[in-house]
């Protein structure tokens, strides 16, 4: 839709109002371009151009209109392209396009301290235009852009909304329209980036009142009160369309006394009053205050406005009068900056379902920001929401319970241990506890103390949870513990069995007598590949305290995110050590198989231990089929869990081990205090002859 003025000497000075001329557009840029151009070209000569109402159009004759040295006046159209003085010298724009909301964005985010956001808009002009200008003024105040996106189809926006999450984008400045709002929002809600963690500044002029409800629910994976809940709080940024002022406009009467007078003539006819009237309104007085403006400056050069033509010293005194255009119309004041931008006032608007409140003005003339609210209250707790989430990590605690409860068993075990040491030594020279060897029965018992060391120094560790050097050399001593603890148990459980199984089994060897320190050979053997395996590995790839974290949001505070974080012992070499270390002890277990399988025929109860070997290897292996694997699958955050499960079946391996071997020992002196066994060794039928 078009309207231009013409000179028309009689109408002006009677009424000073120029003719005006309506043309249909219709929407269409080249239809607006030609009908331009067709009026131009017509007499008499034509002061000012008010339209077209649409942004695609004005972009097109707003660039046309400087050749012809004649202005345009704007009263809809909202693009931000057309502040390019460049290309649009002549243009002027009474309403207020979508950039002049980009000063109040900057002046919002100053006032509470966010330096950093993220930009959405939808692939439209008007949107696209401000979020560029917008993006300009984030460089010019040495604000940052953390990252941004265009919108053309709103099924990828579950994407980009994961990208704003991963970049911490909590800041996220909007310009789309009503249409497309309920499917972004519905996203907003399935990813929790709603409430007071997340502010969402919309652009208010795109969006109309109701979109809510006006949805289409089965077009999106939302109900409607989801769609209220992701909504609830969020801001958008618009314009003074109706001056609330009770004094009189530059007209003689008030602000609301013209808009009763405009609503009685709309009524008399089949009309709605638009939404944009009081620009629709004050674009005339604009016009006719900017003629007068340049009445002076013609003068100056001896022209007079009513013999306008198209040269450029009547256009240059029009632009001049123009740019001095100050009054108080319906719409608020009226002024002109430098690329013809309408100043006026803007508002912050805070919205919830059905409920908008204004919370803070911006006067573009003196760039004063008035808070109508007190803005700590626009959220809950009375907290300002910083532009980032601040990360704090914090160690999980260990369980007392946990910790106590494997210590006591620990304890039980050491004091069974000790037990046995004390019985292994007060009857060494008992002939029966002699046969058995007690001085390698004494390293069994040390390895078990070693293995309820391991049991001890881990729980220690677990319970310290701390990230120091003692800590990181508490892992390789447990790994130390471990290993040379298993070696000690079953290399002299093993080394006892071999003796038995060269005097019974080997014809070759059966003439070589075995000595306790040959058994003492053996064991130093097996430890001394345990060293070969521990001593490079702690010396070059020690393993060391690494932190795990783990992000949970903490909903008591929304500025906060706490990182649950694990310590647990690595290198990453420790999978190949580890696989060392368990083949090495795997055969060492085959190898203590092999033997008790061989020397199960010999009957001597106080010599032959291969019965009870077989039962350990047993339950070592069940241990180790259940434990290792867990042991190596559970997550790291189940720090608790796999402590327990780790120490209770070390205690159960080394507690079941040292009681299968040394009950029955303590049985047999029993029963050779009754005498049944003596008896059983005079029976030829019933025993092997033993030689050492």
């Amino acid at each position: 839709m078009y309207y231009y003025v013409h000179r028309e000497k009689s109408e002006y000075e009677s009424m000073g109002l120029c003719w005006i001329r309506l043309c249909q557009l219709n929407g269409k840029p080249g239809l607006a371009a030609r009908l331009l151009t067709e009026m131009l070209q017509e007499d008499p000569p034509k002061v000012a151009i008010i339209g077209p109402t649409l942004s695609n159009s004005l972009t097109v004759t707003g660039q046309i209109v400087p050749f012809y040295n004649i202005i345009e006046l704007s009263y809809i159209a909202t693009t931000a392209t057309t502040t390019d003085r460049s290309l649009f010298s002549t243009l002027f724009k009474v309403n207020q396009v979508a950039n002049t909301l980009n000063p109040l964005r900057i002046k919002m985010m100053k006032h509470f301290g966010w330096s950093r956001v993220g930009t959405i808009a939808y692939q439209e002009e008007f949107s696209v235009s401000q979020i560029d200008d917008f993006h300009d003024r984030l460089r010019e105040n040495n604000q940052t852009l953390v990252t941004s996106a265009v919108i053309s189809d709103t099924s990828n926006i579950g994407d980009i909304l994961k990208r704003y999450k991963q970049f911490g984008v909590r800041i996220i400045m909007a310009a789309f329209r009503g249409k497309v709002a309920p499917k972004i929002f519905c996203e907003v809600y399935h990813q929790g980036m709603y409430g007071d963690s997340y502010v969402w500044i919309l652009s208010g002029p795109t969006l109309f009142d109701g979109w809510i409800d006006d949805a289409d629910m089965n077009k999106i994976d939302c109900t409607k009160e989801e769609l209220i809940e992701a909504t609830n709080g969020h801001f958008t940024l618009d314009h003074l369309r109706e001056s609330t002022s009770q004094k009189p406009c530059t007209f003689g009467e008030t602000p609301k006394e013209i808009m009763n007078k405009l609503q009685d003539l709309v009524k008399v006819t089949n009309y709605e009053m638009s939404t944009f009237i009081s620009w629709i309104y004050d674009t005339p007085w604009a016009l006719a205050l900017g003629l007068n403006n340049s009445i002076k400056y013609l003068a100056e050069s001896g022209l007079q406005l009513h013999n306008y033509n198209y040269s450029s010293q009547y256009i240059d005194a029009v632009i001049h009068g123009m740019k001095e255009v100050r009054f108080d119309g319906v719409s608020g004041p009226v002024a002109f900056d430098e690329t013809g931008s309408r100043v006026g006032v803007n508002f912050i608007q805070q919205n919830f379902y059905k409920e908008t409140r204004n919370v803070a003005s911006l006067d573009g003339t003196t760039g004063q920001l008035t808070w109508l609210v007190d803005s700590s209250s626009l959220w809950s707790g009375n907290e300002i929401p910083k532009d980032r989430f601040i990360y704090q990590d914090v160690l999980v605690p260990p369980s007392k319970i946990a910790f106590g409860l494997i210590v006591a068993l620990d304890l039980v075990g050491c004091l069974l241990s000790m037990t046995f040491l004390f019985f292994n030594i007060y009857f060494r020279n008992n002939r029966s506890i002699k046969m058995s060897s007690p001085m390698v029965n004494n390293v069994i018992i040390a390895g078990c103390l070693l293995m309820y060391l391991e049991i001890l120094v881990n729980a220690i560790d677990y319970f310290r949870n701390k990230n120091d050097v003692f800590g990181d050399s508490m892992c390789m001593v447990r790994t130390w513990l471990l290993s040379l603890g298993f070696t000690s148990i079953f290399g002299a459980l093993f080394s006892k069995t071999y003796r038995v199984y060269v005097v019974f089994r080997d014809y070759k060897l059966r003439g070589k007598a075995i000595k306790d320190y040959h058994l003492f050979g053996m064991i130093g053997t097996m430890l001394v590949v345990d060293l070969l395996i521990l001593i490079p590995w702690t010396t070059f790839f020690p393993l060391v305290k690494a932190k795990v974290l783990k992000n949970a949001m903490d909903v008591r505070n929304n500025n906060m995110i706490y990182s649950e974080s694990y310590l647990h012992c690595y290198n990453v070499t420790t999978a190949y050590w580890m696989a060392a270390l368990y083949v090495y002890k795997g055969l060492l277990l085959a190898f203590g198989t092999f033997l008790a399988w061989e020397t199960r025929q010999v009957t001597i109860p106080v010599l032959n231990d291969s019965k009870f070997i077989g039962a350990c290897i047993y339950n070592v292996v069940i241990a180790c089929v259940f434990g290792v694997p867990l042991a190596h699958v559970l997550p790291i955050e189940q720090k608790t869990l796999s402590f327990v499960l780790e120490s209770c079946l070390l205690f159960f391996c080394t507690t079941s081990t040292q009681c299968i071997i040394f009950i029955p020992k303590i049985k047999v002196l029993e029963l050779i205090s009754m005498g049944v066994i003596a008896r059983q060794g005079r029976d030829p039928s019933r025993s092997q002859t033993l030689d050492l």
